[in-house]
């Protein structure tokens, strides 16, 4: 009888824990077997980014899969793209971007056009496949560099750690300047 309530018991506990919703220290809901989806979140520091790249461009075939952008746009980032540096040009002067998202190869003449636009954005190159002594020089020159064939997740999580180093850096400019 004994072994029977035991038995009993324990598959009643079972039972419970197997449910789907569990409370987990009192103060919040676990969800059992799934993940946390990266894309589902409000990114900490929305951006105001404009993204530069023709047709068959790194950035245009990174950014083209619908995904990523609607990814974008869920966390809170304002996108616009822009295909030629006279559009380019007229964007940095007509607004305000937090980060501007080229093609590695672009990256020098637009770090220049960066240079003249007043408060300047932030770089973020993308590019196709790179040696590790190649990747290693562009990290070092760029606050981040971002894969071709990156998924939503590694664009969100690359555009928030650029984000971050930016908040960063205004913050040691702002205090120097106090100084």
């Amino acid at each position: 009888m004994r072994r029977s309530l035991n038995f009993l018991t324990l598959l009643g506990i079972a039972l419970f824990l197997r449910t789907e919703h569990t409370v987990g220290c009192g103060d919040k809901v676990l969800v059992m077997g799934r993940g946390l989806r990266y894309a589902s979140l409000q990114s900490h520091r929305p951006a105001s980014i404009l993204t530069f790249g023709g047709a068959g461009s790194n950035t245009a075939r990174s950014l083209q899969d619908p995904r990523v952008v609607k990814a974008l746009k869920k966390a809170g980032h304002k996108l616009r793209s822009v295909t030629d540096f006279g559009e380019l040009r007229q964007a940095l002067l007509g607004g305000r971007y937090d980060l501007v998202i080229v093609d590695l190869v672009d990256a020098d003449a637009i770090e220049q056009i960066l240079s003249s636009a007043g408060p300047a954005p932030s770089l973020l190159p993308i590019s196709a496949e790179l040696s590790k002594t190649q990747l290693a020089a562009a990290q070092r020159r760029y606050d981040g560099v971002l894969g071709v064939s990156a998924t939503e997740s590694q664009t969100l999580l690359k555009i928030d750690e650029v984000m971050k180093k930016r908040a960063k850096r205004a913050s040691q400019q702002s205090r120097s300047a106090k100084s």
